[in-house]
């Protein structure tokens, strides 16, 4: 097939989670496939928010794209519609320019892309949408003021506005997780939606077989992109209201957050004496995994599957969530993760966890096995080759079940 892909964000190297799927989908397609690819760039980073992964080499988006063109948005030009949609006329410009051929399918990074596309090359569109801005507002909306719920309430209509308007007319919709797809399916019946969950690259996360976790304080690590709101409401939940009660148990525990583009919320956190550590962006997240005696997913709001938890298993981490944190994963309390709601009983069940190596060691290899059995890329990335297959042969959910 001849595929167009359609990126918000510089496709390499990866910002966030969204970014990494991206990736690891695009590199695989791409040697099956002639991929032509359109990405939108910001203006440049600071260096340590464009870490790039060690294990992937840097100049793969060349050699995987027979043609790829960038496109630099000028922040000032940039008009926010629907309250998430960004327009700008460089966007249309570059758009235009990339669809002077032909393709089999349209492949774009996001639900933006129905707005940009021409009406004619939606039938032959896939849109890998990930999260239901809808389900994520709802759930915002739950721990929120008033004003802002009453702003979520607008966002919520906004959205199902643009949903029925764009997307509808999309072949496929992609989601990674049920919930998300769910969401979905009762703005738009009778929409193809179809859920291609994330991987994690198991070899990579792996420990060295001579480490050795260093004898520190007993560590507690989250990471995360914390200019997310999500990861924003996590980390202060967890802070002010779990870590002191863990405290008291456990005396002289450090919980670190760990993670690029830490804001004034984040920040404000930083305290010594309460055992809070905001490290901030570095090279390489797995040391720490390594280093942590257990890493906690403390998620109170946001939707999609959480990367983090992925990588946690990966690296042989005992993990304790909240059960948002791990409900579009294969998440099995007290078999490869301990799962709690309320402060009280998430401190316990770390307390708990980290008093007991044996616990934490089963943990850690049952949620390791998880990643390595359901978690592989190659299998998801041959589920979205078939779905592009079927965008490209005009083949929508209407058509599947007449």
């Amino acid at each position: 097939m001849r595929i167009l892909h359609l990126s918000n964000t510089s496709i390499w190297p990866p910002m966030d989670g969204a970014g990494l799927r991206t990736c690891q989908l695009l590199r695989r397609v791409a040697t099956r496939h002639e991929v032509h690819a359109l990405q939108l760039c910001a203006p440049e980073r600071a260096a340590d928010d464009r870490a790039t992964p060690a294990h992937v080499d840097a100049d793969w988006l060349e050699q995987a794209c027979s043609r790829l063109w960038s496109v630099s948005k000028d922040p000032a030009e940039v008009r926010v519609l629907f309250g998430f949609l960004h327009d700008a006329a460089a966007i249309r410009t570059g758009l235009k320019g990339a669809l002077d051929r032909d393709y089999d399918v349209v492949w774009g990074h996001s639900a933006d892309w129905a707005y940009f596309l021409p009406r004619h090359l939606l039938g032959r569109t896939l849109l890998d949408v990930q999260d239901c801005y809808d389900l994520s507002y709802r759930r915002q909306a739950k721990a929120a003021s008033l004003r802002r719920r009453a702003k979520l309430a607008v966002k919520r209509r906004l959205y199902r506005y643009y949903a029925r308007k764009y997307m509808s007319a999309v072949n496929t919709l992609v989601m990674v997780n049920q919930a998300d797809a769910d969401s979905v399916a009762r703005i738009l019946p009778g929409a193809k939606v179809e859920v291609v969950a994330n991987g994690v690259d198991t070899r990579y996360y792996a420990p060295p077989g001579d480490w050795s976790r260093r004898p520190d304080a007993p560590t507690l690590v989250f990471t995360g992109v914390m200019s997310a709101r999500q990861n924003v409401d996590a980390v202060r939940f967890f802070a002010r209201r779990v870590l002191p009660l863990i405290r008291e148990s456990v005396p002289g525990c450090c919980f670190q957050i760990v993670g690029r583009s830490p804001g004034k919320r984040v920040r404000e956190l930083e305290d010594p004496r309460a055992g809070v550590q905001v490290v901030g962006g570095v090279p390489d997240i797995r040391p720490y995994l390594w280093d942590a005696t257990l890493y906690v997913a403390p998620m109170i709001s946001g939707t999609g599957i959480k990367n983090k938890i992925l990588e946690a298993w990966a690296a042989g981490c005992a993990v304790v969530s909240t059960g948002l944190g791990g409900e579009a994963l294969r998440a099995r309390h007290d078999k490869n993760i301990l799962l709690a709601d309320s402060p009280r009983e998430m401190a316990r069940q770390v307390a708990r966890a980290m008093q007991d190596p044996a616990l934490r060691a089963s943990l850690g290899r049952r949620g390791r096995e998880t990643a390595r059995q359901h978690y592989n890329w190659e299998t998801h990335a041959s589920h979205f080759e078939r779905l592009l297959f079927e965008a490209a042969n005009g083949l929508d959910g209407r058509r599947r079940t007449a």
